[in-house]
């Protein structure tokens, strides 16, 4: 099949499925990013999505996202690392500028160079997120603290059993940024 055909097919289903973030709570933004935003999707490509919540509410969005798509059986699974239009939702920031940041522990410079080729191909979701009735308030800040934790555990976990020291990968857990990504490929020039 052409892959003109196959991105406008994986960009419709993108898109109606897409609507889901406006009811995620605290959830500003959602781009399109991986294969999708650079054009070279295939038929079994998932969808990488870089998800940009407020400052303090970073891991509160996490739960509540990954919750939803994984109920609804939506989301990339983390063993097989691929799922015909799942959402690989490894990727969450709190700047709603998303200049994907370089990773000081990339020796080869794989992150480096597939964040050049990203940066200009960004594709913003077209959502109008529904605001939330507490952003800043006390229960809001110990739900936030609360899930933080929890993940920040599950986290841990999740790398010591799938994060592998000779092969690329792009690990990033503090309050600015969530980044799983265990397997990074080279990109063709």
């Amino acid at each position: 099949m052409d892959k003109a055909i196959i991105y406008d097919q994986k960009r419709h289903k993108l898109e109606r499925r897409a609507k889901l973030f406006r009811y995620i709570p605290y959830l500003q933004a959602a781009y399109m990013a991986g294969s999708m935003a650079l054009g070279n999707a295939n038929e079994g490509s998932d969808f990488d999505i870089i998800v940009v919540a407020p400052a303090g509410r970073l891991y509160t969005c996490r739960f509540f996202t990954l919750l939803v798509f994984s109920l609804l059986g939506w989301r990339t699974d983390v063993e097989s690392r691929k799922m015909k239009d799942g959402f690989c939702l490894n990727h969450f920031i709190t700047k709603c500028d998303p200049k994907l940041r370089m990773h000081p522990n990339d020796p080869n410079g794989i992150y480096s160079h597939y964040a050049r080729q990203l940066e200009g191909n960004l594709i913003q979701l077209l959502i109008r997120p529904i605001s939330p009735i507490d952003p800043i308030g006390p229960i809001g800040r110990f739900v936030e603290m609360t899930l933080k934790q929890w993940q920040q555990r599950r986290i841990r976990r999740q790398i010591s059993q799938w994060h592998r020291p000779e092969i690329p990968s792009r690990l990033v857990v503090n309050d600015e940024e969530v980044h799983l990504c265990f397997r990074l490929r080279k990109l063709k020039d």
